[in-house]
């Protein structure tokens, strides 16, 4: 009786275990979605939102939708960085956002109002003190 008793507990733990590793061959995948917001605060359509993980690897690319969002499905567990572009205006970089498997990691970014063009000569003339043109 105790030797059916340890023969059934085994069985149930091979397979239990057999269960967790098959379950587990493939990788986990998580998503990393937000949205695109303007200098104004408004919503951005059409954005193109960049996605790099934190170790410059697997660049990728996607537009946000009519209401701004976007979305990076079927990510790898790791750190990424993204940023956005839209209209000539740039976000900010966001640096190691985490994402994990089986989770949507959100996230917002703000473009910021463009900075003028700096002409060259300009920066001639902080080089070397005279003013070219």
């Amino acid at each position: 009786m105790r030797r059916r008793s340890f023969l059934a507990l085994l069985a149930f733990a091979a397979a239990w275990l057999l269960g967790t590793s098959a379950g587990s061959a493939a990788p986990a995948r998580g998503s990393l979605t937000g949205t695109v917001i303007g200098p104004d605060g408004k919503a951005v359509a059409r954005a193109r939102v960049f996605l790099q993980m934190s170790d410059a690897r697997t660049p990728r690319t996607t537009l946000t939708d009519a209401a701004g969002h976007y979305s990076f499905r079927s990510l790898r567990s790791g750190l990424y960085d993204l940023r956005a572009q839209a209209g000539g205006h740039w976000s900010e970089w966001k640096h190691n956002i985490v994402v994990r498997s089986g989770r949507e990691t959100s996230m917002t970014l703000r473009l910021l109002l463009s900075q003028p063009p700096v002409r060259k000569a300009s920066l001639a003339h902080e080089r070397t003190g005279k003013h070219r043109e």
